[in-house]
């Protein structure tokens, strides 16, 4: 529905748009300060009222790192989740892990890290349960003899 303002049905049509774009710039995305213009051109030309009006992201961080910085941006971004959560995996590290797919899921269906508070939140968190980083547990090694201050 064209005219959808509410629910996954908006959704559908920022990610309808997006690919959209996607489809012509996929290499290296049409880079981060023209995202919204782009979207917005597509909302305009599929008649779109309410997202162009409102100028909605594509509600999709996957979808979102596409438009921007393209397949390379993507794929340095899932590299390094796969490797923190393959790190998170080996320690045994099951908040972070938790965290770490949660937040996965909830990207397919909202653009975490195109705010402040989800760049805070996601960075804070994996910092405080990132493995061998405990700030709870003192420091992590110590050399023979050395005076710590204790």
């Amino acid at each position: 529905d064209p005219n959808a303002k509410y629910g996954h049905a908006l959704r559908i049509l920022s990610w309808d748009a997006a690919l959209d774009v996607i489809k012509d710039n996929w290499v290296f995305g049409v880079g981060e300060a023209r995202q919204e213009k782009a979207l917005v051109d597509v909302y305009i030309m599929k008649g779109y009222v309410f997202p162009a009006i409102e100028k909605f992201n594509s509600h999709n961080q996957y979808l979102d790192f596409l438009l921007g910085g393209g397949i390379i941006c993507l794929g340095l971004f899932v590299t390094g989740f796969i490797d923190l959560l393959i790190r998170s995996l080996k320690d045994s590290n099951f908040p972070l892990v938790v965290l770490l797919l949660a937040f996965s899921c909830i990207a397919l269906f909202e653009n975490l890290l195109s705010r402040y508070h989800g760049m805070i939140l996601l960075s804070v968190f994996v910092s405080v349960l990132l493995p061998g980083k405990n700030l709870f547990k003192g420091p992590v090694s110590t050399m023979e003899g050395e005076n710590n201050g204790y």
